[in-house]
């Protein structure tokens, strides 16, 4: 064995041939399946299979096509029996294979052998195939088989050859390669001691290849009868293939083709009655001193014969453990190279992926520098780092490297550079493996961009994911899940018993059994449950928890996700509580408007009757009475009103703070002597758009309540204001399902220190006559709501049972070009008679209304729906003064007629009466058409006053 590692290393090169052989046959792809039917009475056509490397009988040219001997003789056989073929090249091993599991239905060649008689039927020889013994013109002259015994022997695998040596005892000393032309070029290789092969053959080889330095030796030493082989179940094939072939004969054909592919090549053999005639007169001078020499070296030989078949199996060893190093380094997914430093650094090892990832074989490259191949800019780089390695005698490790190659262009190395050293331990070769990282990298970053864009999905959709190892405990959590439990990345480790220490605590142990199901049956489950943030505030959650399994079904880990959907949540409640305000807002409004109907008949008529008796009388009293109860139901229809956000609200600029001190007697008088009353009013506020009286009574209906939450304990109530500017993040926050612009907004909050209300109070604190007093009455909270959103706020109310309550009201700062109020017109005196249309669907209405008319001086015109009023104003356009109308009217409303009476007489003083607000009640009509505005129910003076405002005005 070579003394040093660097020896061993220089004969790397060497290998390489042998290596890449073995590679291309294990690349080799696998040979058409071939159909099994009998050829010739079908219109399918004969699969002919031939050995693609077995020059010149058949072989593939350099465009894939096949060629040779075989090739033509089979093709003009077909040609003169009228066969269909179809040619099939392959390693021979596949196509004998294929053979013989009736995948093809012939081979061109196959050598006759009794062996090969069990599964195909042999046509006629059309020719005879004689195998030498091939060796190194250097070399000792070997001439027969029992020679060889001792010797290195490459031969074909699975050839005549090679059964015909294994006959015969050949063992150890055979080294089988893929193919015959494989044989020689090794041989020439010189790490062989000789080859067998077909004589024909390997003439051609030697020819092709330039094998200068290798010949055949001696006669033929194995011939056999090379023919056409057909699968046993084809009888009329074999036959048909006898007949062509015997009509080639006949024709000379088989002779042109003959001398085409062997007429260059045949050898002239000598017999052997030649042989001994000439070797008669030239040897027979020499015979006795022949024999002495014979003598001495047959006692030389038997001295040496020990030693020798030593070094030949140490040898022999040798050559099997280069040639497996060899495979593997070729075989190796890794780019490896090998430096000569005293060179200057040149390549003396390249193994195939090299050539895969640099596009530069190794006989093109071995012996020279990276200068041949590189760029001249970037060597000096390399270069530094190879000699570095050198003098340091260190491992350098390059995670990432940039080499241009010549023909892939750049290419992204991960390299290790490595000294290798002598038997002295000094450097001296330079052992470098890379490993080429583009695809790394690509999948990378494709996994950055992947886990980026996952992230983001998560949080904008809100759902974090999780993964639980069940047999460790381990657990995952996505950065989404972590912000949606209030915690920031990382900060706590995740873990089941993390999750579940933050669910609410009456969803807790649900969540602890789902987690247990999934786990035992393996059943995906989806649920809905809550969590429970450091800050104590509760967030909804959906979360689905499924199994991850392996390959056989068994249970890996578990996994999950869990969406936030608390703002949802949320939204939904506020849509839903809103929905149904709105529908009791709805109800109470249309209870309202029909009250104040009923009660404008019952005032008019009132009215009328205390026109017509005297203060004195017996009866004048009650009808006080009457009219002071009827005041008091119109003050709880305009409560309802107020509820449902209809109400009839005097809107002017209004500062809240004014208000709230101008109102500190009347508070303080009203409550309990325990109670304080603590004013935190911020100066700078806006003002408001708001209606005086119905801010008073949202200040003093809050401020009562917080005074009956206190009761008898000392407590403290307190009054602030200040200027907030609230976003859409607020808004969606604290108010969600509530159409509120973002902007500035005055915020008047009401903070007690009494006895709290729990959730479920608080879920119902709006709703129309819900109380918690033990006795109640009216609208109470509702009606403040619908105050409050009459002026398009909101309301914000925090409580915790035993901690007091703080309500936080939200109006809209008043704009700057607000304009101001319009001045009280000073009640004047009634000069202008004349006739009057009024018009009510209503006929206590219309009826109280028209006497009450009557009774001030003027003529009525009545009508009961819009429809009548007009027909009845064009009758008499020119005579009526002013026309009152109803809004709701059945046929056409007021607004219709409205416009229609405009259209008859521009200019018409037309006064709209309606139960509802003046705003809503006026919307939808043209401001200049309407000359005044009569809010049921009505008093007769009331109602004078607003006729003589527009008559005389």
């Amino acid at each position: 064995m070579p003394g040093s590692a660097g020896q061993r290393l220089s004969r790397l090169h060497h290998w390489r041939s042998c290596a890449l052989t073995i590679l291309a046959v294990l690349s080799l792809c696998p040979l058409l399946r071939a159909q099994t039917d009998a050829p010739g009475t079908r219109q399918t056509p004969v699969l002919v299979g031939i050995n693609r490397d077995y020059p010149p009988y058949e072989f593939t040219n350099s465009r894939g096509e096949p060629e040779g001997f075989d090739v033509d003789l089979v093709r003009a056989v077909a040609r003169v029996m009228g066969l269909e073929i179809r040619i099939i090249p392959g390693p021979w091993e596949q196509v004998r294979g294929a053979l013989e599991t009736r995948r093809l239905h012939m081979a061109a060649g196959m050598l006759k052998s009794p062996e090969r008689e069990r599964y195909v039927a042999f046509s006629e020889p059309h020719t005879v195939v004689h195998y030498s013994i091939f060796v190194r013109t250097d070399g000792p002259t070997l001439d027969s088989l029992e020679e060889l015994r001792t010797k290195a022997v490459l031969v074909e695998r699975d050839s005549q050859m090679h059964e015909h040596l294994l006959g015969l005892g050949f063992g150890s000393a055979l080294i089988p390669v893929a193919s015959e032309p494989e044989t020689l070029r090794l041989l020439a290789a010189g790490r062989h001691d000789a080859a067998l092969a077909p004589l024909l053959e390997g003439t051609l080889q030697i020819r092709q290849a330039g094998l200068s330095n290798v010949r055949p030796a001696g006669s033929p030493v194995f011939s056999r009868k090379l023919c056409f082989a057909v699968t046993k179940d084809q009888p009329d094939l074999k036959a048909k293939l006898d007949e062509g072939l015997a009509i080639l004969n006949r024709t000379g054909e088989y002779h042109r083709i003959y001398q085409k592919w062997f007429g260059d090549l045949e050898p002239r053999f000598i017999t052997p009655l030649q042989i001994a005639r000439t070797s008669l007169w030239i040897i027979m001078p020499f015979s006795l001193a022949l024999l002495a020499i014979l003598v001495w070296n047959r006692t030389l030989r038997r001295k040496v014969h020990g030693a020798t078949a030593a070094l030949r199996e140490a040898n022999h060893s040798l050559a099997q453990r280069e040639g497996l190093l060899n495979a593997v380094i070729d075989s190796l997914p890794l780019m490896l190279f090998v430096k000569d430093p005293r060179q200057d650094f040149c390549f003396t090892v390249w193994n195939a992926k090299a050539e895969e990832i640099m596009g530069v074989p190794r006989e093109k490259l071995l012996g020279k520098t990276d200068y041949d191949i590189l760029p001249a800019e970037d060597v000096p780089l390399f270069r530094s780092a190879d000699q570095s390695v050198m003098d340091s005698g260190e491992m350098l490790d390059i995670p990432e490297e940039t080499v241009v190659s010549p023909v892939h262009g750049p290419v992204l190395l991960h390299t290790i550079k490595v000294p290798v050293r002598d038997e002295d331990g000094r450097p001296q070769f330079l052992l470098g493996i890379s490993q080429d990282i583009r695809l790394f990298k690509r999948i990378e970053e494709e996994l950055r961009r992947s886990q980026a864009s996952l992230a983001e999905a998560q949080r904008i959709a809100r759902m974090g994911s999780w993964e639980l190892d069940q047999e460790s405990g381990t657990a995952y959590w996505s950065d989404e899940l972590f912000r949606i439990l209030g915690k920031e990345p990382g900060e706590t480790k995740p873990s089941l018993e993390a999750f579940l220490l933050q669910c609410h605590p009456e969803d807790a142990e649900r969540m602890r059994a789902v987690f247990h199901q999934v786990a035992e049956d393996g059943l995906p489950v989806t649920l809905d449950h809550r969590m429970v943030l450091a800050d104590g505030s509760p967030r909804h959650l959906i979360s689905h928890l499924e199994v991850q399994r392996d390959a056989d079904g068994a249970h890996l880990k578990l996994m999950g996700t869990a969406q936030d959907i608390t703002e949802r949540r949320n939204s939904e409640e506020a849509l839903r509580q809103t929905q149904r305000l709105e529908s009791l807002g709805v109800l109470a409004g249309g209870i309202a408007h029909d009250f104040n109907n009923l009660l404008t008949a019952i005032m008019g008529n009132l009215n009328l009757a205390q026109g017509q008796v005297a203060e004195q009388h017996p009866a004048y009293p009650y009808l006080k009475i009457i009219e002071t109860t009827v005041s008091r139901a119109s003050n709880l229809s305009r409560q309802m009103l107020a509820y449902s956000g209809r109400g009839a609200f005097i809107i002017k600029p209004l500062d809240l703070n004014q208000l709230i001190q101008e109102m500190t007697h009347l508070l303080e008088v009203s409550l309990s002597k325990k109670v304080a009353i603590q004013f935190l009013l911020d100066p700078g506020i806006p003002w408001i758009n708001a209606d005086e009286g119905q801010i008073q009574q949202v200040v003093m209906n809050l401020v009562t309540n917080a005074s009956e939450a206190i009761g008898d304990q000392e407590g403290l109530i307190t009054l602030a204001t200040h200027r907030q500017e609230v976003g859409e993040e607020t808004l969606t926050r604290y108010f969600p399902g509530q159409d509120l612009p973002p902007g500035t907004y005055v915020a008047f909050e009401v903070i007690d220190t009494g006895s709290g209300m729990g959730p479920d109070i608080l879920a119902r604190l709006f709703e129309p006559f819900f109380t918690t007093k033990f006795s109640g009455r009216g609208l109470g909270l509702s009606a403040m709501q619908g105050i409050v959103k009459g002026h398009g706020g909101a309301i914000r109310v925090e409580s915790e049972v035993g901690k007091g309550s703080r309500f936080e009201l939200f109006f809209p700062a008043c704009p700057e070009n607000l304009s101001k109020p319009l001045p009280v017109l000073k009640e004047s005196v009634l000069e202008t008679k004349g006739m009057i249309l009024v018009a009510d669907d209503e006929p206590a209405v219309l009826l109280s209304t028209a006497e009450m008319l009557r009774n001030l001086g003027f003529e009525v015109l009545e009508a009961t729906d819009g429809l009548e009023a007009v027909e009845s104003f064009r009758a008499h356009s020119a005579e009526i003064s002013a026309v009152l109308l109803d809004l709701t009217m059945p046929r056409m409303d007021g607004r219709e007629a409205l416009k229609v009476i405009s259209g008859i007489r521009p200019g018409t003083k037309v006064i709209i009466c309606s139960g509802y607000h003046e705003q809503e009640a006026l919307q939808g009509t043209e401001a200049h058409s309407v000359a005044g505005f009569l809010p049921k129910p009505y008093r007769l003076r009331e109602l004078k006053v607003l006729i003589e405002k527009v008559l005389n005005g």
